[in-house]
């Protein structure tokens, strides 16, 4: 009864390659059973078909291994569930189906899986993208972040990481700029010029990796600049709190305060200039209520044009409102005058405190002409204030008049007799005629007549008669034998 189903699992079996098969021995073994009694047969056949069915073609277990080997090169923690590669290796695998089922869920599980941290690096990817690499000084550690690796989960992780850095320590092109306008601010400051200097100095130190901290050290700086306070400022302060006090109209001029008020102090240089400004001109204000200054000629105050002998002494005599004497005017700080000429302390006059007089000097005398006088001298303690004049009387040369040579200033001057001329191209008394009448007062000597003819350069005077190279300086005394002459260009 059984023999027709074993005539089919022979058949099916004749079908076969024993070589496609990892494992053909099973079969090799049912075939060989018995089959004398309707029983084997039924035994024969079952065995058959079982080994038929439980046959592994040889490319299923290589591809089984595979997908197992694959796994086992994996790390669970790597990825965000790794629950089916689990289920996909506890599949059985006793028949090829199920090797190849198993196979198959294997492989689609791996591919399934999703990195732990790539939720993380898409994150980074997509913060990114929302970047402009031109809104930033140096983009390149954002570019190499991207271009790195990505194939396993460490390199995930890393790639993560290198990017967020890069975008961390990214610096705004205008960030960078106001950081350089404040730093350059901050070298054009002297650290000396200021009170305290180290809240600047702090600020410079603060670190600039990246663009929060940028942007905090800039307005550090500006800030520290911003409240620094200039070593003078006390000292200015002083100053104007000194001048605030005072009342314009209790002194006799004000005018050098005001102006010191108004002087700049943008720089501790000029707040210290401002200050010493302010402190001096209020040192040199005079009150008001100062009540006169006079001054009269004691000595020397009358004499010819070119021809004064002694210094002109003026006497000075200041009182206070209650006609008390100032023991010491202090004659030093007074402006004299010749009309609106300034005359030069030392050069054309000296004080004497003790004494309580002003001398105007020879040399000064000897320049004022008789179609001048009388002439005004001005004495002025303070400008628009206490002042008083005196006059000088200047009287005309006569014919036969003598003056010192000692008395000629200037230089190029050349003396022919009485007459000494100025070489100057616009001086028209320096003429031929004018010459001839020179020439006909030089002195005669026991040799004859010789025309003494002397030369004044610089200082010095020299006898170009005798002395042509001019190699030998005269004492003045001993020009024109007596030192004296009459008319200089004719006058």
């Amino acid at each position: 009864a059984g023999q027709a189903a074993l005539d089919t699992a022979k058949t099916a079996e004749s079908a076969l390659l024993s070589t496609d098969y990892v494992d053909y021995s099973a079969v090799t073994t049912a075939l060989a059973l018995p089959e004398t009694t309707n029983a084997e047969v039924v035994t024969k056949t079952t065995a058959i078909n079982t080994a038929i069915a439980g046959l592994v073609p040889v490319g299923v277990d290589a591809a089984l291994q595979a997908a197992k080997d694959a796994e086992a090169a994996l790390t669970s923690t790597d990825y965000v569930d790794y629950s089916a590669v689990t289920t996909a290796l506890a599949l059985p695998e006793v028949t090829t189906l199920n090797k190849t089922d198993k196979t198959t869920a294997i492989n689609t599980a791996i591919a399934g899986l999703v990195f732990a941290g790539q939720a993380s690096l898409d994150t980074a990817k997509t913060a990114e993208s929302a970047l402009l690499s031109t809104d930033y000084v140096d983009y390149s550690a954002v570019t190499t972040a991207l271009a790195l690796p990505e194939t396993t989960n460490t390199e995930i992780t890393a790639k993560t990481t290198a990017i967020n850095n890069a975008i961390a320590g990214l610096i705004t092109v205008v960030a960078n700029t106001n950081l350089t306008t404040a730093k350059t601010a901050e070298t054009a400051l002297l650290s000396t010029d200021y009170v305290d200097y180290s809240a600047v100095t702090t600020a410079l130190a603060l670190p600039e990796t990246t663009n929060t901290e940028v942007v905090a050290k800039t307005t550090a700086i500006n800030n520290a600049i911003a409240g620094l306070e200039f070593a003078g400022q006390a000292a200015l302060d002083a100053a104007k709190t000194a001048e605030s006090g005072l009342l314009s109209t209790d002194y006799v001029d004000y005018s050098a305060v005001t102006t010191a008020l108004a002087l700049p102090e943008t720089t501790n240089t000029e707040i210290v200039a401002k200050t010493t400004a302010i402190n001096n001109a209020i040192a040199g204000l005079i009150t008001a209520n100062l009540s006169e200054i006079s001054a009269s000629v004691a000595s020397g105050g009358t004499f010819k044009q070119f021809m004064s002998t002694t210094n002109a002494v003026i006497n000075i005599t200041e009182v206070d409102i209650n006609a008390n004497p100032v023991a010491n005017p202090n004659l030093s700080a007074v402006v004299v005058k010749n009309g609106a000429t300034v005359l030069t302390l030392t050069t054309h006059y000296t004080v004497d405190d003790t004494a309580n007089t002003i001398t105007i000097k020879q040399s000064y005398l000897d320049t004022l002409l008789s179609v001048d006088s009388p002439v005004t001298i001005t004495i002025e303690k303070t400008a628009g204030g206490l002042s008083d004049t005196v006059t000088l009387i200047v009287n005309p040369r006569v014919s036969g008049d003598d003056r010192n040579v000692s008395s000629i200033t200037g230089n190029n001057i050349l003396l022919v007799g009485d007459y000494a001329f100025t070489l100057d191209p616009t001086n028209v008394e320096y003429n031929l005629n004018n010459f001839i009448i020179a020439a006909q007062t030089a002195y005669t000597t026991d040799a004859g007549v010789t025309y003494k003819v002397y030369f004044k350069v610089g200082t010095s005077w020299y006898d170009i008669n005798n002395d042509p190279n001019m190699l030998t300086a005269l004492n003045v005394t001993t020009i024109n034998s007596d030192g004296l002459f009459k008319y200089l260009d004719m006058q």
